[in-house]
């Protein structure tokens, strides 16, 4: 029991960590800077940028492929074997994330595309080849 009129000893502790209500709300500010923060950054990944469009034609070793860099200078590489082209994203950190999102770079491969599937090294998932646009 604490000395406070027979109340358990606990409540005592919970009105003297609560009573600073400056620090509560310094706490609900970082919190919301937080979520804040996680909600701005889902549209523009900061640390894997992930394939958005490929194109290409099976007689071509030429893709363009669309990432979701933000304006970062994304640099596309491929990894290629018999069966599969995997296409790894590497971009600057971002400055500023405003305005379109969709960013694109041209990637030369060492054989033809042929019948390979392309995969995003980002997300481990198939990315369908669109028909390149003369």
């Amino acid at each position: 029991m604490s000395p406070h009129r027979g109340l358990p000893s606990s409540h005592g502790l919970a009105r003297r960590f609560s009573g600073d209500r400056s620090v509560n709300s310094a706490r609900a500010v970082v919190g919301a800077g937080c979520l804040m923060t996680l909600v701005v950054c889902s549209g523009c990944s900061a640390d894997a940028p992930s394939v958005v469009t490929v194109y290409g034609d099976p007689d071509s070793t030429k893709l363009e492929v669309g990432v979701d860099t933000c304006n970062r200078h994304p640099v596309v590489d491929a990894e290629e074997t018999t069966e599969e082209i995997r296409l790894i994203v590497t971009a600057d950190a971002p400055e500023d994330d405003e305005g379109d999102c969709r960013d694109g770079d041209d990637v030369t491969l060492e054989a033809p595309l042929g019948d390979r599937i392309v995969v995003d090294d980002s997300t481990d998932e198939q990315v369908e080849v669109a028909p390149l646009e003369d």
